[in-house]
């Protein structure tokens, strides 16, 4: 049964592309100095702090191609990334701060 619940929840989460995420950036953005920055650089005016993971500009480049693979790790991360217990709204804001960093 748990395992059915999860594969729904990877389906659901797989088939929104970051662009279609509904999410509040500055919200994100909240969330990612919150949480992300011992292991990330949250934003691209960040000196220093974590960096023990990707970047998020870094992400934001990538993520065009990896949406779902992204919003299905914020769902159920793996180590060595910590489960924050992200609801569907807070994994909506991150994406849409990570969005927000892409280069134009």
């Amino acid at each position: 049964m748990k395992f059915s619940a999860m594969l729904a929840t990877i389906t659901l989460l797989a088939t929104t592309s970051l662009d279609a995420h509904a999410g509040d950036r500055n919200q994100g953005e909240h969330l990612a100095k919150q949480w992300c920055t011992s292991c990330h650089l949250t934003s691209t005016d960040q000196a220093s702090g974590g960096d023990a993971a990707p970047p998020f500009p870094l992400i934001a480049e990538s993520a065009a191609d990896r949406s779902d693979d992204l919003s299905a790790w914020l769902a159920d991360p793996h180590p060595p990334m910590p489960n924050f217990n992200l609801t569907r709204r807070e994994i909506d804001d991150l994406l849409a701060y990570i969005e927000s960093l892409k280069a134009d």
